[in-house]
């Protein structure tokens, strides 16, 4: 046996926590900043700081409680609703010492549209473009590369435009952090409409409301719906958030969905006319249900809009034979028309649609009577 003390009697020095590595990872960043700012000045960028991890918004709240010292400027951007609590917190002390300067930015104006678009956008696009946009610039020049080509669109007409490949991985990449739960009320949400109450959009995840509720609360969280001023009803953050995951949701899902929000309005005594767009996308070929219901919601709107969207969708539903398709049309398309002579058996016509022979628009291959294009087409 040896003599002396035991190796083990004289530990090493101790390991440090995590707490002390964390602290010296801290101050080697802060000191590597003011190294590199030690000759031209230093600007560093942090863009989509929302998605920053937990280490990561530790070290930037280390840093705006002590800055580097010397020319360094850090210039962060993120959605504040969807930063980590902590991280905002850090942000608005540091904007209370006259550390921090903060720019809220807004959609851009038209005119900021113009300017971004440049020349080779057709002016009379420019309208509808923004206001698809939202005045977001990246939504803004994916839907301007996805614009119609034939000149179609006239000043202020929505697009239909569908959502931009671009903006819909960078959306997927959002959804894809929701849990299974959360991403179906979101797609039943995004069934139920925009904005949308909370009943019908828990109707249509086929959810009990207080189900439905928390996963708003989570939605909410993360600025995928927002709150309105109604009570109990919410909308998406963006048209193209909510047309994204509405494309998204399984496609057989989805029937269900809206068969379900036709009967929680119905339940609720919506009119039929604020049910037709369910109906319209829910219901089975030749069912005469849901023809007579979209033929009424026709009636009820026809003196604002002449029923063409419901009449429309009247035929493309189990096309019934002829004679019934006139009956259907009958009642809906004999408020504000004239009967178009080019037309068989007289059925009435939009003013506006079918030109005389010898009219500006004789070169016209088909009218549009109505809605009722592919079903009941002119005599040409």
């Amino acid at each position: 046996m040896t003599s002396g003390p035991h190796p083990e009697s004289h530990p090493g020095p101790a390991c440090p926590s995590d707490e002390d590595r964390r602290y010296r990872t801290h101050r080697s960043v802060c000191r590597l900043l003011e190294v590199l700012g030690g000759g031209p000045p230093l600007v560093l960028l942090l863009d989509d700081l929302h998605w920053a991890d937990s280490g990561s918004v530790e070290l930037l709240c280390a840093l705006l409680r002590r800055p580097p010292a010397g020319p360094v400027l850090l210039a962060t951007a993120l959605r504040p609703r969807q930063a980590a609590p902590r991280l905002v917190g850090a942000l608005h002390r540091a904007a209370d010492t006259g550390l921090l300067t903060r720019i809220e930015l807004a959609g851009l104006t038209l005119d900021d549209a113009r300017r971004l678009l440049g020349s080779d956008i057709d002016e009379g696009l420019v309208p509808s473009l923004h206001a698809e946009s939202g005045g977001n610039p990246f939504y803004l020049r994916q839907l301007a590369q996805f614009r119609p080509r034939d000149g179609a669109v006239t000043a202020g007409t929505p697009l239909d435009v569908g959502v931009p490949t671009a903006v819909a991985a960078a959306l997927g990449d959002e959804l894809a952090t929701l849990d299974g739960a959360t991403r179906r009320a979101l797609e039943a949400a995004a069934v139920a409409g925009d904005p949308f109450l909370l009943e019908v959009a828990a109707a249509a995840a086929a959810l009990p409301e207080t189900a439905m509720a928390d996963a708003l609360d989570e939605l909410q969280r993360r600025d995928l719906v927002r709150p309105t001023e109604a009570p109990r009803r919410f909308r998406f953050r963006h048209p193209l958030v909510r047309r994204a995951v509405y494309g998204s949701a399984p496609a057989g899902w989805r029937l269900g969905a809206h068969e379900r929000c036709t009967q929680a309005l119905a339940d609720r005594g919506v009119t039929v006319a604020g049910r037709a767009h369910h109906v319209i996308q829910a219901a089975r070929a030749g069912d005469l249900a849901a023809v007579g219901l979209l033929r009424d919601a026709g009636k009820a709107v026809v003196g604002r809009a002449p029923g063409e969207a419901a009449e429309r969708e009247v035929m493309r539903l189990g096309r019934p034979p002829a004679g019934r398709r006139v009956m259907l049309l009958g009642p809906v398309l004999s408020s504000e028309t004239s009967s178009c002579s080019s037309c068989p058996t007289g059925i009435p016509r939009r003013p506006d649609c079918c030109a005389d022979r010898t009219g500006a628009r004789e070169n016209r291959p088909r009218h549009q009577c109505m809605g009722a294009t592919d079903a009941l087409p002119c005599g040409r």
